[in-house]
């Protein structure tokens, strides 16, 4: 039942929000301001999911990426009408204050025991190129992942199309606690799919941004483990579901030299689930499990290393001795 809430509510914010993507040119006309596309997509997708989980599942908290505040000031009214529009589109009238009402359901400090947690869109500046971006939406019960659906818009549902291809007509990839992955398209029914064992060439995903993650700390790795590799670059958590859908064999977000960033819940909840549930391990970069039981940040870890079973063990020494 969760899952069929949480997958409508994926589906229908994944569309809306690729709508924007296709305007991206008319919405920056209207606001006067380039980045305000995906602002317009972050906020429309927050409150369509938020609107679905409030109705289907009012008593479970939500924690979302994004608040109503900066579409409260009146400099942003255009903004707040782009907003409205999308939402509009997808889930039928709503006015600018059912808006603001909706993306304040999703302010929740993620204390809860169980609670949903969203990224209306990961992957911004992809996002903005007109390339790949996610929505990514999980339930966390005391400190665990239990639900994750990503939404893919720009990938192809056939694994062999390049993962870096932007001209999809967009994915689907689903998880439940013990109970595996499935994958398909933005319509349709899911199939199971589990990832095959690593031999050969290990395909590694690294963040397009070098801001998210230590390139060259990557590629050290990569060269201690000792295994011919090849590097898939592309934003958001789209990168967990290659994973899943065996479409690569490894995801490093390693921290850089000197710096203690605290990844946020909202970025790995989803897709951490749906990899673990395909057959990939995934740790932080000492081995130990992401926690999402300390607010809206995993306090109590450091990177990621998503990997093979096969490799993940070995990597994890790669990146210990290499860095």
């Amino acid at each position: 039942m969760r899952l069929n809430i949480a997958l409508d509510a994926v589906r229908q914010a994944s569309l809306a929000a690729k709508s924007v993507q296709r305007s991206l040119d008319r919405v920056s006309e209207l606001t006067k301001d380039d980045r305000s596309p995906v602002t317009v997509a972050d906020f429309a997708a927050q409150a369509i999911v938020a609107s679905i989980l409030r109705d289907a599942d009012g008593s479970t908290p939500l924690v979302g990426e994004e608040t109503s505040a900066a579409l409260r000031e009146p400099e942003n009214n255009a903004l707040l009408a782009l907003v409205t529009e999308a939402v509009s589109s997808a889930i039928g009238e709503r006015s600018p204050d059912d808006v603001l009402t909706l993306l304040d359901h999703g302010g929740h400090d993620a204390s809860a025991p169980e609670y949903w947690v969203l990224d209306p869109v990961d992957g911004t500046k992809g996002f903005l190129r007109g390339e790949h971006f996610a929505v990514a939406l999980g339930l966390v019960c005391d400190g665990h992942p239990t639900l994750g659906v990503l939404g893919c818009p720009n990938l192809h549902v056939a694994t062999t199309q390049s993962p870096e291809a932007v001209d999809g007509q967009g994915v689907i990839v689903a998880a439940e606690a013990g109970q595996g992955c499935a994958t398909g398209g933005m319509e349709g029914p899911l199939a199971p799919v589990k990832r095959s064992t690593c031999e050969g060439l290990v395909r590694v995903c690294t963040s397009v941004e070098a801001a998210h993650t230590d390139h060259t700390a990557v590629d050290a790795a990569m060269q201690t483990l000792g295994r011919e590799w090849t590097g898939v670059r592309l934003d958001s958590q789209a990168k967990y579901g290659l994973l899943a859908r065996d479409q690569a064999d490894a995801y490093l977000r390693l921290p850089r030299p000197g710096k203690r960033y605290v990844e946020r819940v909202w970025d790995h909840a989803a897709g951490a689930l749906v990899a673990m549930e395909s057959g990939t391990t995934v740790t932080d970069i000492s081995g130990k499990p992401l926690d999402f039981g300390h607010g809206r940040g995993l306090e109590q870890n450091t990177g990621v290393v998503a990997a093979a079973p096969e490799i993940h063990s070995a990597l994890l020494e790669a990146v210990r001795s290499s860095g």
